[in-house]
């Protein structure tokens, strides 16, 4: 809003008349708390009728919006329990817009999913849209994880490089690559993170640090 705001100031505004109306509709639910919570006003008297109606209306027109991608997204059979949970979350990689959609409406299949943007109409890859979404959704889990001494939930995926990788599931919520169950170090028998199983040949970083000293 306030990146928006200073282009206005200066009478112009590069960004989509999308992008813009999703940043009144946010700001309509601060505006209208504080009025009404903090200052314990009417918001159409305060505001005026005109002004008042006017912000309804944009953000009963975003909100329309939001409500068919999501639909769209929800259409998909995600692969992932991570990536439905993360739908909410979903936003457009170039302009932050949460109004990401697919292409073909009637699509089912996640690795077929073309996504878009109905806010600037770029196209947008489903693993950075993943990685941004998860940093939301699993952002806290992630903090308590790291300040416990435990393990995220998310971390990378050593084949596509995205911040997609659901250790509950085992699997990159993005691309094709899964950790086997029975993932075990080959000497020791330890259990193996996607990262020792992908690129230590099925070694614990631990023998895979041994052996690469043996050569």
């Amino acid at each position: 809003m306030a990146d928006i705001r200073n282009h206005m100031e200066h009478s112009y505004y590069k960004g989509s008349r999308e992008r813009a109306r999703q940043a009144v509709a946010d700001a309509l639910l601060i505006i209208r708390q504080m009025l009404v919570e903090a200052l314990q006003e009417d918001p159409r008297a305060t505001l005026g009728s005109k002004c008042w109606t006017a912000l309804l209306e944009n953000a009963d027109l975003f909100e329309a919006e939001l409500k068919t991608c999501r639909a769209m997204l929800e259409n998909i059979d995600w692969e992932t329990e991570a990536a439905a949970r993360a739908l909410s979350d979903f936003a457009c990689p170039s302009c932050r817009s949460a109004l990401i959609r697919q292409r073909d409406p009637a699509n089912t299949m996640q690795q077929r999913a073309v996504l878009i943007c109905s806010a600037c109409g770029e196209e947008a890859e489903l693993g950075p849209v993943l990685s941004q979404a998860f940093d939301e959704t699993f952002g806290g889990e992630t903090h308590i994880a790291v300040k416990d001494g435990g393990e995220p939930p998310i971390s990378t995926c050593p084949e596509c490089s995205e911040e997609t990788f659901v250790i509950e599931e085992g699997r990159c919520a993005a691309c094709d690559f899964a950790l086997p169950e029975d993932a075990a170090c080959a000497v020791c028998g330890s259990g193996l993170s996607a990262e020792e199983y992908y690129e230590h040949n099925a070694l614990c970083s631990y023998h895979a640090h041994t052996a690469s000293k043996d050569d």
